[in-house]
């Protein structure tokens, strides 16, 4: 988790309370609450990493920014050999329409939608691209952003979309600047804990369907190659009980368009499942869907988030077992040491008194405490 520091350069700290999201502590609150948890944890006195004592609700580690610019959101809740607690997480996707005045366009779905997420309480959100319509421009980063709120960037980690790469002093340009990501680097450091969640978000704009500017582009600052590899040695080596991997193009889909990504899926070497991860996690198609392949290996395209629904389903890919493309919604999930649950909601912004609806729920049951099955 990347701590941002007060201007007198005190530590902050953020804990999450029981059934609430994470709360922040800044100045010497926060530096005794560092030393007094690794105290209790057993661990040498550090400035790097905070948390509350085993049987608290969790603990959660600073990542340095000097070190890796790609920071995470990752409650540590394994102490020695035992995962234990419980975490809730929103994932949302092509959200980021505020700023656009083009007809069909409208603020109100993203609003809806993070107003939804909000009430989760979420401990982070992962975004699965097209933060920031129509270009990724740096002016247009606060207006997009807006309906989140707080939750930006402290418990923000979003993956980079085809629009957000679109200006020609863009993309990472600004989106960097916004977020200091770099999706190619570590996720986190070694730590004496392991999260219970972990993401591995990509930049998958190489893989962009249409052989221009984004892809080139792409192709020189972020090429799918060294992400495929670092990836693949980072499911492997770095523990976590659920391991997820979220980008903006979907390996599988059963859309007219885009349709599913083989730059992306098995047939390109993309070995998701063998490697270590438990679910993938895309968008840029302004649907919902869930597929299922070899092994109960399961694909969502989350791409609902606010920007219009003008994507039509085609014939149904392998596996795909749930088609939603007619409300606007995210996905809360809920992990904890015997499943992960991932719940897609959605919202009807032309009646606002109409509560979330719940469409679709994949679960994943695996005692996290016993050997990890191999792919």
């Amino acid at each position: 988790m990347l701590w941002k520091s007060p201007a007198d350069g005190a530590p902050t700290a953020r804990t999450t309370r029981p059934g609430r999201g994470p709360r922040l502590r800044t100045g010497l609150a926060a530096a005794a609450l560092l030393a007094s948890s690794r105290a209790a944890l057993g661990m040498p006195p550090s400035s790097g990493e905070s948390g509350v004592s085993p049987g608290g609700a969790a603990t959660w580690r600073a990542v340095d920014a000097s070190a890796l610019d790609h920071a995470a959101y990752l409650p540590i809740v394994r102490h020695g050999p035992y995962y234990e607690g419980a975490v809730t997480f929103a994932v949302v996707g092509d959200y980021g329409a505020c700023a656009m005045t083009d007809p069909g366009w409208s603020c109100e779905p993203a609003r809806r939608v993070a107003a939804m997420v909000a009430r989760w309480e979420p401990a982070f959100v992962v975004t699965t691209g097209d933060n920031n319509y129509p270009s990724g421009a740096p002016e247009t980063w606060a207006v997009n952003t807006a309906p989140y709120g707080e939750l930006i960037p402290d418990r923000f980690e979003p993956a980079i979309g085809n629009h957000d790469y679109e200006c020609d002093a863009c993309p990472e340009d600004a989106f960097v600047a916004r977020f200091r990501r770099s999706p190619t680097r570590q996720f986190a450091k070694p730590s004496e804990g392991d999260p219970l969640v972990r993401f591995f978000v990509l930049d998958s704009n190489a893989a962009e369907p249409v052989d221009g500017a984004i892809r080139k582009k792409a192709a020189r600052s972020n090429p799918l190659a060294p992400q495929r590899a670092w990836l693949q040695h980072g499911l492997a080596s770095l523990r976590a009980c659920w391991k997820l991997v979220a980008m903006h193009h979907p390996p599988y889909s059963s859309t007219t368009d885009p349709g599913s990504n083989p730059l992306l899926d098995s047939s390109a070497g993309w070995r998701y499942r063998q490697w270590g991860a438990d679910i993938v996690l895309a968008g840029h198609a302004h649907t919902y869907e869930r597929i299922t392949r070899s092994g109960g290996f399961a694909y969502l395209v989350v791409g609902t988030g606010g920007a219009p629904l003008n994507t039509t389903f085609g014939a149904p890919v392998v596996g795909s077992e749930a088609r939603i493309a007619d409300a606007h919604g995210a996905v809360r999930g809920h992990a904890d040491p015997t499943q992960l649950v991932l719940e897609y909601f959605t919202v009807d912004p032309a009646s606002p008194a109409a509560g979330p609806v719940l469409r679709d729920v994949h679960r994943i049951a695996r005692d996290c405490n016993a050997p990890r099955p191999s792919g």
